[in-house]
């Protein structure tokens, strides 16, 4: 019997795979996998209110995230008093901006704020890292921007042409790019209120005023086995804990302030949540260091939640359950060398 072939409908084994990955790309129309700009096409920045415009250069290729470095999207690079911004012919063609965006910064723009460290591409196997202080004396290939949002961003200068242009563009990123406090970038972002939409009154609940406390125990039916304490008045107790808080009805002002120092950062009991189902919660900071002989104290606000929720309370030490400040930091670092290999940019 003849062996049968098996049917494999209209499949080809010879077509070609077209990938989705980035669906925005559009196809290169040159040597160097760079887009045709327009040269009438006016590539400047969107500027902020006191945003000033430091120095640009042209014909910078910024490179397509899966292509190692082999393809991307030719526009301007600007330096301003606040970001790195590059500017693209086919960005202003894009019509409306992503949803997803920021309301003040587009995917091709990098605050100050937001940059982690910067390298200078020399070759293959060397690069810089930009700093302050660096003496700028010669052009690099491309230049990697690591952003604090686990982005790497990469642009290359070999259209550009103008090594002395390079140099003075790193110069001015240099002297730019790491602000310090007094230097910083502050926009004054204001929403637009109507003159008739005024009222003294906030239009949402900010709980920096006693008011807005008392209205949410009201507003879940708890006001009668809790108040709103005004020890913290002026932050006198705590720079951490709010001015006013929730605390349990069997307990007042003296007896918090005499308790205060016993904790960490005078961090005091506080009411946090209750549902109607009559959970609640409630939380505070520990003991200071060597304040043990104290615990009498600790015992004493839990009883006073006791009082107040009629109902037994569960105690839930943090600190014994939960990663220290130094644990999360380093697992930081590691998701973020997971995340930033150097191999690819965005």
């Amino acid at each position: 019997m003849a062996k049968q072939t098996p049917f494999l409908g209209n499949f080809h084994p010879k077509s070609s795979f077209t990938s989705f990955i980035n669906g925005n790309d559009k196809p290169p129309n040159n040597e160097h996998g760079e887009m045709q700009l327009n040269p009438n096409t006016n590539l400047q920045p969107k500027l902020l209110s006191g945003e000033k415009l430091i120095f640009s250069i042209e014909k910078v290729l910024k490179f397509n995230s899966f292509m190692n470095y082999k393809q991307g999207v030719s526009g301007a690079l600007h330096l301003t008093n606040y970001k790195l911004a590059f500017v693209t012919s086919s960005e202003l063609d894009d019509g409306p901006e992503n949803f997803f965006e920021s309301a003040i910064n587009s995917t091709n723009e990098i605050p100050f704020t937001n940059i982690d460290c910067i390298y200078q591409v020399f070759s293959q196997a060397k690069k810089k890292k930009l700093l302050a202080v660096n003496s700028i004396q010669q052009p690099c290939k491309r230049l990697m921007i690591y952003s604090r949002d686990f982005k790497i961003h990469s642009y290359g200068f070999k259209m550009v042409g103008n090594n002395e242009k390079i140099i003075q563009f790193l110069k001015q990123m240099s002297q730019y790019a790491f602000p310090d406090k007094n230097n910083l970038f502050v926009l004054n972002y204001n929403l637009k209120v109507k003159a008739d939409e005024f009222s003294a009154e906030p239009p949402m609940p900010m709980f920096i005023r006693q008011k807005d406390w008392q209205d949410e125990l009201t507003r879940i039916d708890q006001h009668p086995n809790w108040y709103v304490t005004s020890a913290n008045e002026n932050f006198q107790l705590s720079s951490s804990l709010p001015e006013y808080f929730i605390i349990p009805e069997s307990l007042n002002n003296e007896s918090l302030t005499e308790m205060a120092m016993a904790f960490d950062d005078q961090r005091l009991l506080s009411w946090s949540y209750s549902s109607s189902f009559g959970t609640t919660l409630a939380r505070m900071s520990c003991l200071k260091t060597g304040m043990n002989t104290l615990i009498e104290k600790e015992t004493f606000l839990i009883n006073a939640v006791k009082k107040s929720t009629n109902t037994a309370v569960s105690v839930l030490d943090l600190i014994e359950c939960c990663p220290s400040v130094k644990d999360i930091g380093l697992s930081g670092e590691k998701l973020k060398e997971l995340c930033m290999t150097g191999k690819l940019c965005f």
